[in-house]
């Protein structure tokens, strides 16, 4: 079922960027379930805060959990965000599903994140 392999991608790409310890959260299809506004969905979307120059590492430990740049460069730059969108085939699924990163670098987009008023700093 299409559904669960979005599921699996989510806690998949979610334990992968938790060691980090960066705030996350979780954007478009998937968020608006929370809502109670169900909408089909075969991406997973999630709103990343680190600073650019921690774009490497996070690149890094993706493709270690096999999760893959969708393009070279792997980001695109929409104003004060970072846009990286990804491949991940969960094992039960036979296509890869995208998941679509936005980095933000700034402090303006991380007041998505309750009580987060700085940006994490380097080796934190």
């Amino acid at each position: 079922m299409p559904g669960e392999s979005v599921l699996s991608a989510l806690r998949h790409i979610w334990q992968t960027l938790e060691p980090l310890g960066a705030p996350v959260a979780l954007m478009g299809g998937l968020a608006l379930a929370a809502w109670k506004y169900v909408r089909a969905t075969r991406d997973v979307d999630l709103l990343v805060g680190i600073e650019s120059r921690d774009l490497e590492l996070l690149l890094q430990r993706l493709r270690a959990a096999a999760i893959r740049p969708k393009r070279t460069p792997p980001a695109v730059t929409l104003g004060k965000l970072e846009l990286i969108q990804l491949l991940y085939e969960p094992p039960e699924a036979f296509v890869g599903l995208q998941v679509d990163l936005l980095v933000a670098t700034t402090d303006y987009p991380l007041e998505a994140f309750p009580g987060e008023r700085h940006l994490p700093r380097h080796g934190q």
